[in-house]
């Protein structure tokens, strides 16, 4: 019984030692696989002890898909394309799992706006040259959520990162440039 005590003190000790790396920064850039989803991030690991700060600082990218619907009374419908723009934001932190290994966990806003494009063909109409317009419904959505991933820096100066981003719906995929002071 006092030799797993003696062991668990040893191991919540050596959590919250200082890593052979240091502390550290990275920033870089995911991609997230359902739809064109782009975002940057900034990442600090063992402030601390073993916990830093993750902030996903922007996200932003556009859903297109066309869909064709029936027509306006008296014009021609052509098609629809819907977008989402994402704008939202994650903050979290970042846990050493080992040196080099870290697990980060953040909230994220999810606000996204939604936007239909519908294109119609119309000779008659006068504001358009070729006869062709556009009509637009915009909307915006809150779509909060859990934004979790490892962060894996094998080298003092790149690393990248694996995770998922539950209001997008997305694993995530980036990568980093970092270092350690």
């Amino acid at each position: 019984m006092k030799i797993r005590t003696l062991a668990s003190v040893l191991c919540i000790a050596l959590m919250f030692a200082v890593p052979a790396q240091g502390q550290g920064f990275a920033m870089g850039y995911q991609y997230a696989f359902s739809g064109e989803y782009y975002s940057g991030y900034v990442m600090t690991y063992d402030l601390l002890g073993p916990i830093g700060i993750y902030g996903n600082f922007y996200g932003i990218g556009v859903y297109d898909y066309a869909d064709y619907d029936e027509p306006w009374p008296g014009d021609e419908f052509q098609f629809t394309i819907d977008k989402d723009y994402w704008a939202s934001q994650s903050i979290g932190a970042t846990i050493r799992i080992f040196p080099g290994l870290y697990l980060y966990a953040g909230y994220c806003n999810g606000n996204y706006i939604s936007v239909s494009e519908h294109y119609w063909f119309d000779e008659t109409y006068i504001l358009s040259y070729d006869g062709f317009y556009t009509t637009q419904e915009w909307e915006y959505h809150h779509n909060p959520g859990l934004d979790i991933g490892v962060s894996i820096s094998p080298f003092s100066y790149i690393g990248f990162v694996l995770g998922y981003n539950f209001p997008m719906d997305a694993p995530v995929v980036g990568f980093n440039t970092s270092f350690f002071f």
